[in-house]
């Protein structure tokens, strides 16, 4: 049986974790560019932050095509 996936939103990966801001965001651009959604979460372990960095595709929009002239 599947796991389910501990993150921000159930479409999203973990693609990275750092214990630096600045790098989160590097990566989190990184994605961006390409055309995700990112969120980073700041987690606190045995004293020290960890950053996770999560990215989901972002929702499409769907179009159908245009309506004829005259209707």
């Amino acid at each position: 049986m599947d796991r389910p996936i501990l993150g921000p939103e159930p479409q999203m990966r973990m693609v990275g974790r750092t214990n630096g801001i600045e790098e989160a965001n590097r990566i989190a651009e990184r994605y961006e560019a390409e055309g995700y959604e990112t969120e980073i979460v700041k987690k606190n372990q045995a004293g020290l932050a960890i950053y996770e960095v999560w990215a989901g595709k972002k929702p499409g929009i769907i179009m159908g095509a245009p309506k004829p002239p005259g209707l």
